[in-house]
């Protein structure tokens, strides 16, 4: 992301995490906190990528298959964590991307209230 153009880039790259459902507020707010935060947070992400030598995916295949596609990758995502944590819960919430916590606050909220409820300490 080094590029001159590197906001521009991370401006696309975070417009990626949005649906169509996705409020106007919420692809404004997000973007600027996003943006704010300096570039070399998104070059960490690539210098990852040079030690491990896993070539960075482009932006564009990333967000295809990103947390909120409910296909297969996301799927296997919950199968992984629940075979650690076996309490663990896989819930979709329809119509929201990658910010569902400020897409639908409320029902995400209830969802969250509801798992921890049931949670012996």
């Amino acid at each position: 992301m080094g590029e001159p153009d590197g906001r521009s880039v991370r401006e696309r790259m975070i417009r990626g995490f949005f649906v169509a459902g996705t409020s106007p507020a919420v692809q404004t707010k997000v973007p600027e906190m996003m943006l704010r935060a300096p570039e070399a947070t998104a070059v960490g992400r690539d210098e990852r990528h040079a030690r491990t030598g896993r070539p960075r995916r482009p932006i564009s295949r990333w967000c295809r298959f990103s947390a909120f596609t409910p296909a297969p990758r996301a799927l296997r995502a919950a199968h992984a964590v629940h075979a650690s944590f076996p309490s663990a819960e896989y819930t979709e919430i329809a119509g929201t991307g990658h910010f569902l916590i400020l897409e639908k606050p409320e029902e995400f909220n209830a969802l969250l209230l509801g798992f921890l409820s049931k949670q012996k300490y």
